[in-house]
Parts: C-alpha cells; structure tokens; sequence
C-alpha cells in the first residue's frame, strides 16, 4: 500500500485549503502574498502584512502547503518501508518518528 502526502484543498473560490472558519479559505492572492512576503520569517509581521490571517495560521499555510521545498509527489517504496517499520514500533505517536 503506497501513502501519498496530501495536496492543498481547493475551496469554492480556486483558492488553498487550510481553512480560518468554515467558510473562510485562503484565497490564491493571500497564496501569492503569503508566498512573496516570508523571508527572514516574522510570523507576526507577515501576518500584519496580509490582513486577517494570523500569525500561526500563517505559518501552518507556509510549512504545510506553499513551502517550495515540500515534497507532495507519492512516497517512495523506501519512505513506506521506513514508516511501517516506525508504526510497529512506535505505534501512532508522530514525533519519534521522524527521521
């Protein structure tokens, strides 16, 4: 059984997933101002810079979806071998798990 990473969800508006209330998704000009304003990473100050984020949800969006450096294609062979040889041993708890 192969595991994928998951993808942004596209809400109503063509904009990413991580949602602030139920109806509020990020919209893709809060994307492309998200993705243009983090530098030197004040959470606090980007989300001033953007408007009605946080600064923790701001963060979330970045490391979660919009970071370029993430990895969203499927896990390789080796990837799941490793996960499943951590789930029998650590069992559901995340942090020793990583590698």
């Amino acid at each position: 059984m192969l595991l994928t990473m998951p993808m942004a969800f596209i809400g109503p508006d063509g904009g990413g997933g991580t949602k602030k209330s139920a109806n509020n998704f990020w919209t893709l000009r809060e994307d492309a101002e998200l993705c243009r304003v983090v530098g030197p990473t004040r959470w606090e100050l980007i989300a001033l810079k953007l408007g009605g984020r946080s600064a923790e949800q701001c963060w979330t969006r970045w490391h979660d979806h919009l970071d370029p450096n993430l990895k969203n294609e499927e896990w390789s062979t080796e990837e799941n071998v490793i996960l499943q040889e951590r789930h029998a041993e650590y069992g559901n708890m995340i942090s020793p798990m990583t590698i």
